[in-house]
């Protein structure tokens, strides 16, 4: 489902024509939320479970809903929770963010438990929801194939190692991509989440130049679409761009709705 996401809908994520994939958080464990952001035209989800979204039973539930529209399904995690990547990809996620990481060792450890031995430590076990079909050795290999790594951008840390890695003709094997966070990065900097901000644009070029240089994808959280048109003038151009987060795209229109109502607002 790659379909331009300024057609489906989707303001500020496709710009000139050019389509880019197009996410979104979801910290409500709504099966209907994730169908519903499904056929708004995201290509992904994002189950935000280092914020709250319960890692449990219902990320089947909403990998199941997803899927059955055509997106993927993703889910974040905290960094005390890499040893559920395996089970993750089992029940037929699409793929695990990983949130926070400092150093690139970090990454390198999750490949390792995303991918089954020979390349990682992961367990094979062809009756699981990932191989669709009891028995299917094959399928279940090829969707570890297809499993998708990335990366939350948020420390300085890793950033200087990224670089790093980019300058010296390093890899970032099994990686799919990063995924920079300006509230968290912005947070670790001690400046504003601002895209205007000088110190917090600096960390973010250099955040997307090095995914460049290393052949990896590049993602951005952007509020919405203004803020990320913002982005793009300033020269970042995310192969994914994560449209917010689920509870905020709610109130904010329902706050719109209110206002085109000429309602009261009953706001705090």
């Amino acid at each position: 489902m790659n379909a331009d996401p300024e057609v489906r809908g989707i303001p500020g994520a496709g710009v000139g024509g050019i389509a880019v994939s197009a996410s979104l958080f979801l910290g409500i464990p709504s099966p209907d939320l994730g169908t519903l952001a499904t056929l708004a035209g995201f290509d992904s989800v994002i189950l935000d479970c280092e914020h709250g979204f319960p890692l449990d039973s219902t990320v089947r539930s909403m990998i199941l809903a997803v899927k059955s529209r055509g997106g993927q399904c993703i889910v974040r995690i905290a960094k005390d929770a890499v040893g559920q990547v395996g089970a993750l990809a089992d029940v037929g996620l699409d793929g695990i963010l990983l949130a926070g990481p400092e150093h690139l060792d970090e990454m390198s450890a999750v490949v390792g438990l995303a991918a089954f031995p020979g390349h990682g430590t992961r367990s094979v076990n062809p009756f699981v929801p990932a191989a669709v079909i009891p028995g299917d050795v094959g399928r279940l290999q090829d969707s570890a194939k297809s499993f998708e790594l990335w990366a939350m951008a948020e420390h300085p840390s890793f950033l200087a190692e990224l670089d790093e890695c980019s300058v010296s003709g390093g890899a970032v094997a099994g990686w799919t991509g990063i995924i920079i966070g300006p509230y968290d990065l912005a947070a670790a900097l001690g400046c504003d989440p601002d895209p205007a901000d000088a110190v917090l644009l600096d960390a973010v070029l250099r955040f997307s130049q090095a995914a460049r240089r290393l052949g990896i994808k590049c993602g951005l959280f952007a509020r919405d679409g203004d803020t990320l048109r913002r982005w793009r003038a300033l020269g970042i151009q995310p192969d994914l761009a994560v449209m917010g987060y689920d509870r905020d795209v709610w109130f904010q229109e329902c706050r719109r709705r209110v206002d085109q109502a000429g309602g009261r607002g009953r706001r705090e």
